[in-house]
């Protein structure tokens, strides 16, 4: 298990527990070494997210750990930084994750665009 940060309610953020997270065969899993808050992130929280829970965080960089069988051009072990709404993601931003959490799946990193 590790911990994720969502949204609640309006000005109410709490680290829940999440599982651990593996890639599909078009996904990776990034190693989250530091995530920042932006303003949006500030409105969120003020208006309760757009999901309830609403993961948070989407300005992030870290560790590529793990890839599914279709991504390719990605390695593990390579320092990336996030498109957080490449492929339609929304990391952070009403989508199913957020940055401010340990590992960070990103689904659809085979389409490019999403990690650098």
């Amino acid at each position: 298990m590790m911990k994720q940060a969502n949204i609640h309610g309006p000005g109410k953020v709490q680290l829940d527990e999440a599982d651990k997270r593996e890639p599909g065969p078009r996904d990776a899993v990034v190693r989250v070494a530091a995530c920042g808050v932006c303003g949006t992130d500030v409105r969120y929280v003020r208006m309760g997210g757009l999901t309830r829970p609403m993961p948070i965080g989407h300005e992030l960089a870290g560790i590529i750990e793990s890839i599914g069988a279709e991504v390719s051009g990605l390695v593990p072990g390579t320092r990336v930084v996030l498109n957080p709404t490449a492929s339609a993601n929304m990391i952070g931003n009403g989508g199913p994750e957020g940055g401010f959490t340990q590992q960070l799946l990103v689904r659809n990193a085979a389409d490019g665009g999403c990690l650098f």
